[in-house]
């Protein structure tokens, strides 16, 4: 039972509105390039030349991960664990910042960058950036301009987070006007489209709210996600996106840290208007987990269902690099032509029979996204079934449509009623080993279906 201060804080939440979806957002699918990963020569040139294949994908938003220049400090006392056991040596993290306005030179040139930019507008995809305003690299520019731009201890020694490196100061309105010069900076010069922000969840709201409000004023369509699981008063002013409790009970679900029906109960408690991306693989769990990644070490039939989960939900799915090929191959952050030679994308695997099946599988999804309007209007209602540890099924619904989407997450082959949901006359969109048959529904071990409902 709820506490009559948890009963206001939640009517309060509700009333919270939230800001619109940008445009160009609706119906669009994500793709996360790490330029280092991307390709072999790992350049925003190089990674220009496959804007006509993301193209064919479908793909409508690109999010290059940190392309700034990175701080090249070879203390390791200022490197995060993951750096260090990497083993690769390379002390340029892309998310330890040296240079906020200055193109890295691993990656290419400003004028690179523009061209990216300008060739991705040309298919109609946008592109978004990431910041990393929550700390800097120990020999940030910044530094060295104002001493107050970092948190100090009473020494005067800057005080390091978690990973090791220098915390910004918010405190200081210096330092929020040069971080707002920096955000203006890409979309004036560079006209992009979007930014991800890292570790926003631990930086002052009303440090996000007043840029977005800059950021309005030139360029009214434009995306922000948080990395974060998001709240009513984030989405309110300031993102349009969070990191949210969808993705991370999945990858539970799949591991078998959780059953579908624990999934369930939980996702009937989180607030059901707030927008996420939904993923079932990123930067930071491919990086470095080689014999960890979900690709190499889970059943194919899986990995496949993981992809069409994240497309049944509202928010928008996002691809990280290669899954849509089947890539396992051994990733890192600090990889490059100078340390480690090419730890990324092994794209050889688009010639193998799994490579092509996962191909035709992205591209259906991607191509269902744009068009079905209730994957992004339809309300979401779970359902138990009487086979709670293994499948769960939702009903996205709007006043004229329903579809169930339906997910069989164990190897069994199984016969499932959905409590409380009745079948008339059905039309499948998409179907994998699933069979409706009356208010029966046969399921092969990792299926999946949507299924319309008259």
């Amino acid at each position: 039972m709820k506490t009559a201060t948890e009963s206001i804080t939640t009517a309060v939440q509700e009333k919270i509105e939230l800001r619109a979806l940008p445009q160009f957002a609706r119906g669009a699918t994500m793709y996360q390039i790490f330029l280092r990963q991307f390709t072999s020569r790992g350049t925003l040139q190089a990674a220009q030349e496959m804007i006509p294949y993301l193209a064919g994908l479908g793909i409508k938003i690109v999010y290059l991960c940190p392309i700034v220049e990175a701080d090249d400090d070879p203390d390791q006392t200022h490197w995060s664990e993951r750096q260090r056991l990497s083993g690769l040596g390379n002390p340029k993290n892309p998310y330890r910042i040296s240079d906020y306005f200055k193109i890295d030179p691993e990656y290419g040139t400003d004028e690179d960058l523009a061209s990216f930019v300008n060739e991705a507008h040309q298919y109609d995809i946008r592109v978004m950036l990431d910041l990393v305003y929550f700390h800097c690299g120990p020999h940030a520019k910044l530094i060295s301009m104002e001493p107050e731009y970092v948190v100090r201890d009473e020494n005067g020694e800057p005080v390091t987070g978690e990973w090791h490196f220098p915390l910004l100061n918010f405190k200081s309105e210096k330092l929020r006007e040069y971080l707002y010069c920096n955000m203006l900076y890409f979309v004036e010069k560079f006209d992009i489209d979007g930014y991800r922000c890292d570790v926003g969840g631990s930086i002052p709201l009303d440090f996000w709210e007043e840029g977005r409000r800059r950021i309005d004023r030139i360029k009214s369509e434009f995306l922000m996600l948080n990395e974060h699981k998001g709240s009513r008063e984030q989405q309110h002013l300031a993102f349009d996106l969070g990191y949210g409790f969808r993705t991370w009970g999945l990858l539970k679900v799949m591991a078998g840290e959780w059953t579908a029906g624990e999934y369930r109960s939980k996702c009937e408690k989180n607030d059901p208007d707030l927008r996420s991306v939904n993923h079932s693989d990123n930067h930071d769990w491919a990086c470095d987990a080689f014999e960890k990644r979900n690709e190499r070490i889970l059943p194919p039939g899986l990995m496949d269902l993981s992809l069409a989960f994240i497309f049944s939900f509202d928010g928008m799915p996002l691809l990280y690099n290669g899954q849509e090929i089947a890539d396992d191959n051994r990733h890192s952050l600090w990889a490059n032509y100078e340390y480690g030679n090419h730890l990324g994308i092994d794209w050889r695997k688009a010639l193998t029979l799994r490579g092509q099946e996962r191909m035709a599988l992205v591209k259906k999804l991607v191509r269902l996204r744009k068009e079905l309007d209730i994957l992004e209007d339809g309300k979401c209602r779970y359902f138990a079934t009487d086979h709670d540890e293994a499948v769960f099924a939702c009903l996205r619904e709007t006043d004229k449509q329903k579809m169930l989407c339906i997910f069989n997450f164990r190897a069994e082959k199984l016969q499932v009623h959905v409590d409380g949901l009745s079948f008339g006359k059905t039309e499948y969109i998409l179907q994998n080993g699933v069979n409706v048959n009356g208010d029966a529904i046969s399921m092969e071990p990792y299926s999946y279906a949507w299924v319309f409902l008259n």
